[in-house]
């Protein structure tokens, strides 16, 4: 049986504190929210080091990232860098995909699933968002909340808009 361990990156590995000023909150469209901020990744620090490792030791990384698959190359360069990792499971966002990040990362836990039979897996995982940690703990998957900075950032919406941003508020 094979155990993978879910890691969020950014606020989670990444430490994007330094780029959290570079969110775009009067864009509506996420891509252009996120552009600068998205751009500036390769300057992050890692944290969650020690407990990374630790959980490496039984557990396969498996990455799920909001970020857009345009940042691949980079960011699978940053987890060698930091977490000396091959990271051949990273699950990114498609091109024009507009889902909330709760969505989104339901999708990819559906789709590690399928790859490598539910039955015949355990998993793990380790976001910044509550939400997120709750939709894993209904999808029967245990669940813990690590961040390095209060992650209601990423869920703000201007006024005006007619939706919310990567991540849905739940009301």
């Amino acid at each position: 049986m094979t155990t993978f361990a879910i890691w969020d990156i950014d606020n989670c590995l990444a430490d994007d504190t330094h780029r959290l000023p570079l969110i775009d909150l009067t864009a509506c469209d996420n891509e252009e929210r996120f552009a600068k901020y998205n751009a500036a990744m390769g300057g992050d620090e890692p944290c969650h080091v020690d407990l990374f490792n630790a959980v490496a030791m039984v557990a396969t990384p498996v990455f799920f990232t909001s970020r857009p698959q345009t940042f691949h190359a980079e960011t699978v360069a940053w987890l060698q860098r930091h977490y000396r990792v091959c990271a051949n499971r990273i699950y990114m966002r498609a091109a024009g995909d507009k889902r909330d990040t709760v969505a989104l990362k339901h999708h990819m836990l559906v789709r590690l699933r399928r790859e490598f039979a539910y039955s015949n897996c355990t998993i793990v995982a380790y976001d910044d968002r509550e939400d997120v940690c709750d939709m894993y703990q209904a999808e029967g998957v245990d669940s813990m909340r690590i961040a390095i900075h209060d992650s209601n950032i990423y869920v703000s919406c201007p006024l005006g808009c007619n939706h919310f941003s990567i991540n849905h508020l739940g009301a």
